[in-house]
């Protein structure tokens, strides 16, 4: 301030005139400073409170998705269970097949032996 009124002075500015006048810059100066300040701040919320909205709005929509992937996971998981197991049943058939068809051409042949025996 007093380095302004000087300054006004050496321009021929009468001192008193000086004085005011730099009085008069400081305190617009200190209140642009605080308009730009509220200015800064207001923008600053908006934009914070926007950046929020936008994201939960992709955190929603991320759960959607994930939501999405989850049941079409689970879809293909049973059908692969149910595959599964239906391979499963049909060797376990076709294992117990071969067992008893073993198990009658062993006992046709100890009845062959038997029958070669007596």
């Amino acid at each position: 301030t007093l380095t302004s009124a000087r300054k006004l002075e050496e321009s021929g500015v009468p001192p008193q005139q000086a004085r005011v006048l730099s009085e008069l810059l400081e305190q617009t100066a200190a209140a642009a400073q605080q308009d730009l300040k509220q200015f800064i701040v207001t923008h600053l919320d908006s934009l914070r409170d926007a950046l929020r909205a936008e994201f939960r709005a992709e955190i929603a929509e991320l759960g959607v998705d994930l939501r999405a992937e989850n049941s079409k996971f689970r879809d293909e998981f049973r059908t692969e269970n149910s595959n599964l197991r239906d391979e499963f049943r049909k060797e376990l058939r076709q294992q117990m097949l071969w067992f008893f068809a073993m198990q009658i051409a062993v006992a046709g042949a100890v009845l062959t032996l038997v029958k070669f025996l007596i």
